[in-house]
């Protein structure tokens, strides 16, 4: 969901952030890897991405990172964002009508939300990745909302509220 957007915006970085590596985790069909590789191939950051595959522990790969893109164009609810909040992560998102993403990151707050694709992405990676006090309060910030908005017990409270005002 959005690789391509992610490879193209690490290809704008090459020269400002040449040590910056994109880590993509999940499965997806062979044809689709192949061309996300050949991709990388042609915009010359083949060394720079890192194709995992299906990944046990998704907290394995947020703790080993400094920010969680979402490039999807259409994630409903992205609790694999939430995850990665929960891991002290910054998120840079997209913020489409279509997304949720919106709903969960603060722009500024807890990272950045980017509307015009690849080349405000890469502006947006940037930012938060040549600035370890950016990392750091997005991060921090990004928990504190993660933690008190989407977790477990604020859910089974919401849900217990709407039940007892169902039941007066």
């Amino acid at each position: 969901k959005g690789q391509e957007v992610a490879i193209e915006a690490l290809s704008y970085l090459k020269e400002s952030l040449p040590g910056v590596r994109l880590i993509l985790a999940g499965g997806g069909k062979a044809k689709y890897v192949a061309y996300l590789k050949e991709m990388c191939c042609k915009l010359n950051v083949e060394k720079n991405v890192v194709f995992l595959g299906m990944v046990d522990d998704p907290f394995e790969v947020y703790y080993k990172s400094d920010v969680y893109l979402m490039c999807s164009s259409n994630e409903t609810f992205g609790r694999v964002t939430v995850e990665a909040m929960l891991a002290k992560l910054p998120v840079i998102g997209y913020a489409s009508e279509a997304t949720g993403t919106k709903e969960i990151v603060i722009d500024g707050e807890t990272g950045f939300l980017y509307k015009e694709g690849a080349h405000e992405l890469s502006i947006c990676m940037e930012k938060i990745m040549q600035s370890s006090e950016l990392l750091i309060k997005f991060g921090e910030n990004a928990y504190e909302r993660a933690t008190q908005k989407f977790s477990v017990d604020n859910y089974a409270k919401k849900i217990e509220s709407i039940i007892q005002s169902v039941g007066s």
